[in-house]
This record gives structure tokens, sequence and C-alpha cells, in this order.
């Protein structure tokens, strides 16, 4: 006999109609949808194995290296400052395991400058929100520097301001220690950010790891992030990184445009009031 799927049982007599009763068949039947969440349904199964931790490769210098100075660049003007810098020597890379490492515009080489004690991280890659943590420490434990700074960009929806879609903006995040301290002239101008918005990524990690570890640490994001709308920063970000970094030079003077090549246009409007939403 084949296997039933429903029992039936035929009913009383009600009137001239025999009604025919239906049970289900809880072993055949297809079960209701689980009341559990797949991550409690996970506790059940092996954990699966962790990734390997982020690494330095420096060849020819001791850990940790040393500097008065780091800068971060993540997002695209600031890389593209990094990458025109016209003193800089490679002097090692970050490695995360997981990430492909093809070609040089998928990696995160460090710098060191001609005529400066400082170093530079180019991040030309993005980096898992789960990861970033490790990245950060990764960078903070391999490189001690006294002062930090991270050109990152506000992501798509973790802005809480009231702009047009083409006004450039610049914002500013810092630990407590440099909030105690003077500011750069260029860095005086420019607005914390917004209430209500979040950086995150390896750039909110490093100020995280500057706040924790007491080390004079800033966050100047851009935005928007689209660089179609026409908001390039690239005059911006390099008069704020010569107040740091005086003795370098960038490779062009405040007044030169560099993005004339590129069909770029700078923002005139960054550094201007917004309103924010209530």
């Amino acid at each position: 006999m084949g296997s039933i799927s429903k029992l039936s049982i035929l009913g009383i007599n009600r009137g001239n109609t025999q009604e025919k009763v239906v049970m289900e068949d809880a072993i055949t039947d297809i079960p209701p949808p689980s009341r559990f969440f797949p991550e409690d349904l996970n506790v059940f199964i092996s954990p699966s194995r962790p990734l390997p931790p982020p690494f330095l490769v420096v060849p020819t210098l001791t850990f940790p290296l040393r500097t008065s100075f780091l800068l971060i660049a993540i997002s695209s003007p600031s890389l593209h400052l990094v990458n025109t810098l016209p003193h800089k020597t490679l002097i090692g890379t970050l490695v995360l395991p997981e990430a492909s490492h093809s070609s040089p515009l998928s990696s995160c080489q460090i710098y060191s400058v001609s005529n400066s004690n400082a170093l530079i991280v180019a991040l030309q890659y993005k980096v898992p929100a789960e990861r970033a943590r490790a990245v950060a420490k990764t960078l903070q434990a391999g490189i001690k520097a006294e002062r930090i700074l991270v050109l990152d960009v506000i992501r798509a929806g973790n802005f809480r301001g009231r702009v047009d879609v083409d006004e450039g903006m610049v914002f500013k995040l810092e630990s407590e220690v440099e909030r105690r301290r003077d500011v750069n002239q260029n860095l005086k101008t420019v607005e914390y950010l917004p209430t209500g918005s979040v950086m995150d990524g390896v750039g909110a990690a490093v100020l995280a790891e500057c706040q924790m570890r007491k080390v004079r640490g800033t966050i100047v994001a851009t935005w928007p992030e689209n660089e179609k709308n026409g908001c390039n920063f690239l005059l911006v970000l390099g008069n704020i990184l010569r107040d740091f970094l005086p003795e370098v030079d960038l490779g062009y003077s405040a007044t030169t445009d560099v993005t004339a090549s590129a069909g770029i246009r700078v923002s005139t409007t960054i550094g201007n009031d917004f309103d924010l939403y209530t």
C-alpha cells in the first residue's frame, strides 16, 4: 500500500448529505514555517573557521614603525592626492588575506615621504564592515603615530542633512585628545559631522582606536560619495594636508587647477552652513 498523506474518515449523515472529515497527517505533510530565526538554528551547526587576521609586510624595516604623522587615504580624492605625490617611497603593504590583490588598485600600500617623518597608507579597496576593526587595529599596532589624519567619505544613507545633490560638503570628527589641541588653520573652518550622521568602515574604526589609545586622531570626510555630481575636493583636501605637512611638496600649488585635465569641477560651496532634519 502506498503512503497516505491524508486520513479520511466518513462522518455522520446530516440530513441527506454524508460529510467526509479530512485530518492532517503530521508525519508526511509539509511542516508549517519554522518559528525560529536562522541564527537560532545555526547554533546546531559547527562554526565556520575564523578568517586569518590582516598583517603588515614591511621588508626592510623593523616593527613597530614610528612616525609623528600618519595619513590614511580612503576616499577617491585623497587617493588621487597620494598617487600624484611626487616624493614618496613604497615601503610596505597591509594584506587582508581574503581580498583580491591582483592589481595595484586593489591593495593597501604604505609610503614614506621624502624630507618628512610622515607615513601614508593608501587603502585602495573596500574593506567589509566586519573586518574594519581588525584592519584598524593592525594598522595602529604596526604603526605607532603621534597624530593620525583619515581622509574618508560619507557613505550614501549615512548623512543626515538637507543639501542639494550637487553641493559638496566637508566635515570632521576628532578624538578627545585632538579636540583639546589647537587645530590647523584650514581645519578650523571645517564643520563637525551633523548630529545623526554616521561614519563607518575603516575610518571610523581608526578613530575609535585613537579614542581608546588616547591618540590625536581626526577624520575629514567629504560628501557626496558619488563624484559624478561634479563635486571634487582635491584643492580643499590638499590645503588641509599642507597644514599637516608644510615641508612636503604636494606636487601643485593652492591656485593650480589639478583637475582640469580630468574635467572635474571643484565645488565652491564646501564649508557652507547646512540645515539639519528636525
